[in-house]
């Protein structure tokens, strides 16, 4: 009976732990009830195994606290400890175990937070940072850089799959409302406008001196008294909207200026729309600041006066009325960019040979116009982007860059951080036989990798302008430009 009692006893005892367990782990759990949580589990733990198990585990918690994924037996040896069912067992109870190749396991964030607070209150993070084992993912990468020297983290030089891990770093180490929290969640807000329309290669390549002249027209502050332009334009392919996404990427991580992109080329898109597009506009700029404002879901920004005569598209009934509801009007909105310390806006029209296509030329003029009466005296600072067949005519256009093709050092480059051997770049590049533009050679770089066809074959198909299914993608990308 006695024997009975207290396996009765102990399977009590686990189970008040785990409701315990499930409590911690609630998000309404304050950092203040964890800690009273978490005596339960040490007098539970301790009646049941001694004070020694208690202990063991408590050192297996820091050091975990410290790192991120990693081997359990990495974790005993690091601390000193020998293999035990018992304080395995325990620990288990604390972590994510994560199968795969290897069977991994990482601290669960509340048991984290808890944890390092307590070695911050100490001050014996950097101990156990040094005691820890080595990192093995990107979490704890990034986990021992913010211990070791939060100082050296920039978040505007970091890709967005980075920003999102550090994210779930400082917020399992209750952090995420620092200093550096705070501008990793501004980052990611400002990055997400740019979702919709551009995606940076990792392979960008080239263009130092358009970038250069493109910051240099956005950073020239010369008052004109009216909205100034930068029109880059050149063939389908030759990389247009993958610079304007490099310097976008690159305006936004240096919070330089206010950004809004309008892609004529997706639908729904009409330069035509002036309505919907002063709601657009007023979605991006108010995503990138730090306002409040909340903004309707179909009209988020109405001019003041009543003389402004929207054209919106065939649903001007419903836009009418809207204005009779409490809205959002334009002096919000233009307080939200003087409280930016006099950044400029940045209007990137790409695609912009739609526009024309569609003899929408004039009705967008007059909408930037009177974008920039709305919002002088800040910089209004437009960037138009397009296969031109016509001349744009417009004062306002201050810079024209015709994109030219590659040159041969640059485009043996493209092709070599594309896999290709330094051999048969050279080889391809001695016929002549491509534009060096980047559609073309990423095209080519796409076919030799997928190991259909050999150099000598693809080079054959080219000259004989066969077209046939193996380089079909080539000729299509060449012919179309796109």
């Amino acid at each position: 009976m006695e024997e009975e009692f207290n396996t009765s006893d102990k399977f009590n005892r686990f189970s008040f732990q785990a409701k315990m367990e499930n409590r911690i782990r609630s998000t309404s759990v304050t950092d203040a009830d964890q800690n009273i949580l978490l005596k339960p589990i040490k007098t539970t733990i301790s009646l049941t195994f001694g004070n020694e198990i208690y202990d063991n585990l408590e050192k297996l918690r820091r050091l975990a606290t410290v790192t991120g994924s990693f081997l359990p037996r990495e974790m005993l040896a690091a601390a000193e400890l020998t293999e035990n069912f018992n304080i395995l067992s325990q620990f288990s109870c604390d972590c994510n175990i994560q199968t795969g190749e290897t069977i991994e396991w990482i601290l669960k964030s509340e048991i984290r937070s808890v944890t390092y607070k307590s070695l911050q209150q100490e001050g014996k993070l950097l101990e156990h940072v040094n005691l820890a084992p080595a990192f093995r993912d990107e979490f704890g990468r990034l986990l021992f850089q913010f211990l070791l020297n939060a100082k050296e983290i920039v978040p505007g030089k970091m890709l967005s799959s980075e920003l999102l891990e550090l994210s779930n770093v400082l917020s399992s180490i209750g952090e995420i409302e620092g200093n550096i929290g705070q501008k990793v969640k501004q980052i990611l807000q400002s990055r997400s406008i740019l979702d919709d329309y551009y995606q940076v290669p990792e392979n960008f390549i080239g263009r130092e001196n358009e970038l250069k002249t493109l910051a240099n027209f956005v950073e020239n502050k010369n008052y004109r008294g009216r909205w100034s332009g930068y029109l880059v334009h050149g063939q389908g392919g030759s990389g247009k909207s993958t610079l304007l996404a490099k310097f976008c990427r690159k305006v936004i991580d240096e919070n330089s200026a206010l950004m809004c992109v309008l892609d004529f080329d997706r639908p729904g898109i009409n330069a035509d729309d002036d309505i919907w597009m002063l709601n657009e506009f007023a979605r991006q700029i108010t995503t990138q600041s730090a306002s409040d404002i909340m903004i309707p879901d179909k009209l988020k920004i109405i001019e003041e006066s009543e003389n402004y005569g929207g054209q919106a598209s065939g649903h001007l009934p419903e836009y009418r009325s809207m204005r009779s509801q409490s809205l959002p009007n334009i002096t919000q909105i233009k307080d939200i960019i003087s409280e930016q310390a006099q950044r400029p806006i940045v209007v990137v029209l790409d695609t912009i040979e739609q526009v024309l296509l569609h003899q929408s030329w004039v009705s967008l003029q007059i909408w930037l116009d009177r974008l920039y009466d709305i919002l002088s005296p800040t910089p209004v600072k437009v960037i138009l982007s397009g296969r031109i067949y016509e001349s744009i005519v417009s004062n306002n256009i201050e810079v024209r860059v015709d994109l030219a093709d590659f040159d041969r050092k640059t485009a043996i480059e493209f092709l070599s951080r594309h896999g290709i051997s330094r051999v048969d770049i050279l080889k391809l590049l001695k016929y002549d036989l491509i534009p060096l533009r980047p559609l073309e050679l990423r095209l080519i770089a796409r076919i030799l990798n997928q190991g259909q066809l050999n150099l000598e074959e693809l080079i054959d198909d080219i000259q004989n302008g066969n077209g046939g299914n193996l380089c079909g993608e080539y000729f299509i990308g060449s012919v179309y430009r796109r």
